[in-house]
């Protein structure tokens, strides 16, 4: 009997200690995250996409392996619900004919891409490397080329773009319809003179916002149509005849950034040329080596920053095409600080505007006038005072 009972003691430590050494997944009832954070769908092991290209329909981890790739992939998932995490593991080179992107998502409510620094070459099939029209897509680090197509175009949903390198004759990153498109930080490089193409295109009611972006190119950096762009910082420069920013018709507002207060330079024309657009600047610094920095036919803020043109008019007001409300900030070093001509019945209102080594602060043309709210101040001293 004693020993049957010491039997009975050692099995129930034996499987007391067997219990004790199991994953915490394996006791965790009801679901849920477990105490580790490792999701499910996190633990469960990735499903290689072919060369040939693939169709996913539902949720999970995807992985990229390096090679060439002849079929594209599209996420067009049963169940929108399940996220979609995609890794690309090595560099990729898309030359398929069929499709003109490597990555189209459908149909899907989260889909994010992680690249660790990998190249994603579309050039050899001239194609765009990511297609959105829904849900919201997240695209972290890597370098993407192409030739003369756009890298990125959203349609619809929300697109957050990180750190990511670009290369391109076409437009890198494009927001049109009901699409709202996020770039953080990342290098993007534009190149052709022959394109009339930029950097960015945000057109027919597209939004984007760009902060902390690094952005070169040899036409202009920006062209918005009829659509809403807002910079945060970053550091933007145009090397060729246009302008660096292209405002039709449309909203475009300039601040600061988080960690880049905001650098935009033009080598052969205008920082911004605004058309019948409205304009907001608060902040970051404008120069160019052409005739003028700000070409304005349109509503203008100046609420800061600084504006300057060493070689013509830092700020051109002409046409009768809107309000101006030069509030605040600094036009300096400029052959001429701010001409007006032909403006007619426009509102043209200077408040706390400080001009600093200009030629000529104020340049009016005839039967021109401006409207001075308070004192202004020359060379950074209060004239009056």
């Amino acid at each position: 009997m004693k020993k049957q009972k010491m039997r009975f003691i050692s099995a129930v430590l034996a499987a007391c200690m067997m219990t004790s050494v199991l994953p915490v997944n394996a006791l965790a009832l009801g679901g849920g995250t477990p105490e580790n954070g490792v999701t499910a769908q996190e633990d469960t092991a990735a499903t290689t996409i072919p060369f040939e290209g693939k169709t996913i329909t539902e949720g999970g981890n995807y992985e990229i392996p390096e090679g060439k790739y002849a079929g594209n992939i599209t996420v067009n998932l049963t169940d929108t619900s399940e996220p979609v995490n995609i890794a690309i593991k090595g560099g990729i080179t898309y030359n398929g004919t069929q499709q003109v992107m490597f990555i189209n998502v459908k149909n899907a409510d989260e889909v994010t891409i992680t690249n660790d620094g990998h190249e994603v070459n579309c050039k050899p099939s001239d194609a765009h490397f990511l297609d959105v029209y829904s849900g919201n897509v997240t695209v972290n680090g890597g370098t993407y080329v192409t030739d003369k197509r756009n890298l990125v175009m959203a349609y619809a949903g929300t697109t957050t773009l990180n750190d990511m390198t670009t290369e391109t004759s076409g437009y890198a990153v494009t927001s049109s319809g009901s699409a709202k498109v996020v770039v953080n930080r990342g290098t993007h490089t534009h190149s052709n003179t022959n394109q009339d193409r930029a950097n960015f295109w945000i057109f027919n009611g597209g939004h984007m916002t760009l902060n902390d972006v690094v952005a070169t190119s040899e036409e202009a950096v920006i062209l918005n149509s009829d659509s809403t762009v807002n910079v945060n910082g970053g550091d933007f420069k145009t090397t060729g005849t246009k302008s660096c920013f292209v405002n039709n018709s449309a909203n475009l507002t300039i601040d600061k950034g988080s960690t880049t207060d905001g650098t935009f330079a033009s080598e052969g024309a205008s920082c911004i040329d605004n058309n019948w657009g409205q304009v907001r600047i608060n902040g970051g610094s404008f120069t160019t080596d052409a005739g003028i920095a700000v070409k304005n036919r349109g509503g203008l803020r100046l609420n800061g920053g600084t504006v300057e043109a060493p070689n013509g008019t830092a700020i051109d007001i002409s046409g009768e095409s809107g309000d101006v409300q030069l509030n605040g900030g600094t036009i300096r070093n400029s052959v001429t600080g701010v001409r007006v001509a032909d403006a007619g019945d426009s509102e043209i209102d200077l408040k706390a505007v400080t001009f600093e080594n200009n030629t000529d602060d104020i340049s009016l043309g005839n039967d021109q006038q401006i409207n001075i709210k308070k004192k202004l101040c020359r060379y950074g001293k209060d004239p009056g005072g």
